[in-house]
């Protein structure tokens, strides 16, 4: 499974708190990602996360 959360990331802000933000975002989508997994989601379907 490959999942992009490039964008997130790269967006996550514009201002002088990009690295603040950007390991947020990445960090807040590992915590979704290992719910959904925990949970038994079915992690291919976007619906499920």
């Amino acid at each position: 499974m490959v999942i992009n959360s490039s964008r997130a990331i790269l967006y996550a802000s514009d201002g002088e708190d990009f690295a603040q933000a950007a390991r947020a975002a990445a960090l807040q989508t590992r915590h979704l990602l290992n719910n959904a997994a925990c949970a038994g989601a079915d992690l291919s379907d976007p619906a499920a996360v």
